[in-house]
């Protein structure tokens, strides 16, 4: 009678102590994605899509594909690479504070930084600025010419303002902080 006891306390011994082992995960699997070594913090816009967009967590489109590339050149892995969110008016600030390490962003042409400590690589894409109206009025604005009267939106920082200004000064500018802020006001 005691060996069916003994064989029944084994077998209940050996099932709580598999079924406390459930949840458990290899140290090696948690530490996979982790970064081995130095990693380097990019900044790049969250609201651009094609050029550089922050969805459901992850980074995507040119500048970002930029930005890996170069990283990858200074000997960074994927995994050692980080991306923050930075908006054109604060590039100078979120470098200076070490926010991010370097900025792979739009800037406009002429724009200078405002101090000693950050600078600039060439440009590795030239886009013309462009006008983004809403389908009704399509027909009526088609240019700069266009715009005299009219509530125009651009970006803090992005020069896009004095551009406008000097081309069309009846036109009203306002300024907001993202992309993503004047597509919203278009609509």
């Amino acid at each position: 009678m005691r060996t069916p006891r003994r064989i029944l306390a084994t077998v209940l011994c050996c099932a709580l102590a598999a079924a406390s082992l459930t949840g458990c995960e290899d140290a090696s699997d948690a530490s996979a994605n982790l970064p081995e070594g130095p990693t380097i913090t990019i900044g790049v816009a969250a609201d651009m899509p094609g050029l550089s967009r922050l969805h459901d967590g992850s980074y995507s489109g040119f500048d970002v594909n930029v930005a890996t590339y170069v990283a990858n050149e200074l000997g960074y892995a994927k995994k050692q690479i980080m991306f923050r969110s930075v908006t054109v008016s604060d590039y100078s600030k979120r470098l200076n504070d070490r926010f991010v390490d370097i900025v792979a962003a739009p800037l406009p042409i002429g724009i200078t930084s405002s101090d000693d400590a950050t600078t600039f690589a060439g440009p590795y894409l030239s886009a013309a600025q462009g006008l983004l109206v809403r389908a009704d009025d399509a027909d009526t604005i088609a240019g700069t010419d266009d715009l005299a009267g009219h509530t125009v939106c651009t970006v803090t920082g992005s020069g896009a303002s004095d551009g406008i200004r000097s081309l069309q000064p009846k036109a009203r500018i306002q300024e907001r902080a993202t992309y993503l802020q004047c597509v919203t006001a278009l609509l």
